[in-house]
């Protein structure tokens, strides 16, 4: 294994594994370029060493090898998004710190405080709790390997603060005003909008929607959730993120909207001579039904309308609690996987909520 920076500025990691069927050495190269660091090299050398099958480890294996190891016996259990998320904590706050190049038998609990006090200085504390978090799994994962016996420092770190994060909601107007200049950004954008904006889906959803998946009526429109789509390793159709399907209701806006779309599809498919398909995507490059809105283009082009889907579910979110619908109907239309997850995300709104119902009960004689 060798890590070596060439003259341009570039890193070159080499992991030699076993011979090949003619009896040369088995090697694996990966580049980096010039920007990168050598503690990036040095993160990327041991991916490799994973990938190839040489990794090995003991209590002297650093902490941000034993980690690249952890969350690599787990991919296949997560999400794509999930595991890119892990390993961009890993690279940032894990093994491009000091922590990280310590060997596990060495690192005591005053360390990782140390580390967690330096992040707080950057980051929030979820960051930091999230990062404690990955680290605590893998000092277990690593006393089961037997690399360590009995050995969990993170165990005993310091209490780190919690932060809720203020939901930010789009306005009604702001929302509004998004639909005016839409489709002039991006045919089919205000129905995006629309929907985003009545039923608080998720982006990764509604872009993932097919024909199949609508009902359109006179005065309503009755949407499936089954599906939401990712960008994280190519563009690819995965189940919803509580990896459960439920059904959202609009109104006959949404269902105009959502007509109109597809009676444009029909006709763009029937000039290219294709067969408009009930499994093609509601919104779809070309206008076809063939390939759907990337998530990361659809982000730009609703920036560019002046809303964000996050803040559009929020805005539903708070509006129907604001308007007294139960937190148990509210959680089941936005697709939470618990009512918990609703109180703890719009507490501010939750209590409003609770405050109008004391006073009520306190006018009862």
């Amino acid at each position: 294994m060798t890590i070596e920076q060439r003259p341009s500025g570039s890193w070159r990691i080499k992991v030699v594994h076993g011979k090949t069927a003619d009896g040369k050495r088995a090697t694996t190269y990966r580049t980096l370029p010039k920007t990168a660091t050598r503690a990036e090299a040095e993160l990327v050398e041991a991916e490799l060493q994973i990938e190839v099958g040489t990794s090995g480890g003991d209590a002297f294996t650093p902490l941000g090898n034993a980690v690249v190891h952890y969350i690599s016996t787990l991919e296949h259990t997560r999400a794509p998004k999930t595991n890119h998320e892990y390993r961009g904590l890993v690279r940032r706050w894990i093994h491009t710190h000091p922590i990280g190049a310590m060997p596990l038998r060495r690192i005591r609990t005053s360390d990782l405080d140390h580390h967690y006090r330096t992040m707080l200085k950057s980051v929030g504390p979820t960051t930091v709790r999230r990062t404690h978090s990955l680290i605590t799994s893998t000092f277990k994962w690593a006393n089961r390997q037997d690399w360590l016996t009995n050995h969990n420092p993170a165990s005993n770190v310091s209490s780190i603060p919690k932060q809720r994060s203020k939901v930010v909601a789009a306005s009604p107007e702001n929302w509004r005003a998004a639909l005016e200049n839409a489709d002039a950004i991006r045919p089919g954008l205000r129905a995006l909008i629309l929907v985003l904006g009545n039923t608080g889906m998720r982006k990764s959803e509604a872009i993932a929607l097919q024909w199949r998946h609508v009902d359109i009526h006179a005065d309503r429109v009755v949407i499936r959730v089954e599906t939401a789509l990712s960008d994280v390793g190519g563009v690819f159709v995965k189940g919803t993120k509580t990896h459960a399907e439920r059904t959202n209701v609009a109104g006959a806006e949404v269902a105009d909207a959502l007509r109109s779309m597809r009676d444009g599809q029909r006709h763009a498919c029937h000039e290219q001579g294709l067969e408009f398909s009930n499994v093609g995507f509601v919104w779809s490059r070309g206008g076809y039904g063939l390939v759907p809105w990337r998530p990361d283009t659809t982000t730009k082009w609703l920036a560019k309308a002046g809303v964000k889907a996050g803040q559009m579910r929020h805005m539903v979110a708070t509006q129907l609690l604001a308007a007294g619908v139960p937190p148990n109907d509210v959680a089941q239309v936005l697709g939470h996987a618990s009512t918990k997850m609703l109180f703890d995300t719009y507490a501010e709104a939750t209590d409003s909520a609770a405050m109008r119902a004391a006073d009520v009960m306190s006018r009862l004689k």
